[in-house]
């Protein structure tokens, strides 16, 4: 049985360091909407394929469409700043090999429908 997180959205909700409308619990929403997984299975510390890669997708939108900081950003899923940069990097390897080959991978392909989803 899953436990309760430890870290919780409610610190950043009073905070407007983020861009437009992109309010981090929007995006983590507008994910798990997508992928089909819950808000608390996004932001436990299960490391199952689906809860991983929907987690690593809300942590590059939020990157991209926040002003949120590693630290911050990885304060929202209960993981380290160095976890955040690591999802970045796997889903720039993804991106260099689908502009080789043409194939997409489920991590490019969940980042297209959730950022359709949110713009």
């Amino acid at each position: 049985m899953l436990t309760q997180p430890t870290c919780h959205l409610r610190k950043y909700r009073n905070r407007a360091p983020y861009i437009r409308k992109y309010d981090p619990t929007f995006i983590i929403n507008c994910v798990c909407s997508v992928s089909g997984v819950t808000k608390y299975q996004i932001t436990s510390r299960v490391r199952k394929r689906e809860f991983v890669y929907a987690r690593q997708i809300a942590v590059i939108i939020m990157r991209r469409l926040t002003k949120l900081s590693l630290n911050q950003i990885g304060d929202l899923f209960c993981i380290g700043h160095a976890t955040c940069l690591h999802a970045i990097r796997e889903y720039g390897k993804d991106e260099e090999m689908f502009t080789k080959y043409g194939v997409p991978s489920e991590r490019i392909s969940l980042y297209n429908r959730s950022i359709s989803l949110i713009k």
